[in-house]
């Protein structure tokens, strides 16, 4: 059974071409359920100005023997920011979300990438984003080893890197949804194309 991407844009961010089914189909590798796992890690994101912002980068894995078995990223944003917020949402199993699921208003993660279905993907503006209404996730890597894992894994971390730095370059710390939703997009589209061209070669 592959994983579900049925969630659909009823705003108006731009719609992006659908995914090839295929690409979709449950990975083979199964998480080892007495992994362990790592301490959270906080990076906190800055502005222009070298100063830190309202928003974290953070990753939390769960390891067997030293192998990451799955992992979890995503940029944090706190719009109050008299309080950091320590709490981290971490969603099990997308098809648990329900469509239209408004996230909290002093808090939002974006760009959240999990492994669910064993499949790596990005939910470009969060599960739980500012606005209701979570567009189409976004296929990353399939998961079919421990070393499709650690690849996917290195991957998304370049990727929440590049969303965050990207997002400070156009937003200035304003973290507008419909602005971080495209950057997530074009992040991943690039990354396809780049792979795209590895393969050919």
């Amino acid at each position: 059974m592959g994983i579900k991407n049925s969630r659909r844009r009823s705003h108006d961010i731009d719609a992006v071409q659908p995914d090839e089914p295929d690409i979709w189909e449950e990975g083979k590798f199964t998480p080892d359920p007495d992994c362990d796992r790592s301490p959270v890690r906080y990076r906190t994101v800055t502005g222009p100005d070298g100063l830190p912002t309202n928003a974290r980068t953070i990753y939390v894995d769960w390891r067997k023997s030293g192998h990451i078995h799955r992992f979890f990223q995503c940029i944090q944003v706190n719009f109050d920011e008299e309080t950091i917020d320590d709490s981290l949402e971490i969603i099990e199993d997308d098809d648990s979300v329900p469509d239209e699921s408004k996230g909290r208003a002093d808090m939002w993660q974006a760009a959240e990438i999990d492994c669910s279905h064993n499949i790596c993907h990005i939910h470009p503006n969060g599960h739980h984003p500012p606005s209701g209404l979570p567009v189409d996730k976004q296929f990353i890597h399939r998961l079919d080893s421990l070393k499709d894992v650690r690849y996917a894994c290195a991957v998304s971390s370049v990727l929440i890197n590049t969303i965050a730095i990207n997002a400070m370059k156009t937003c200035g710390g304003e973290w507008d949804e419909r602005t971080i939703t495209g950057i997530a997009e074009g992040a991943v589209q690039t990354l396809r194309r780049a792979e795209s061209i590895r393969n050919s070669h």
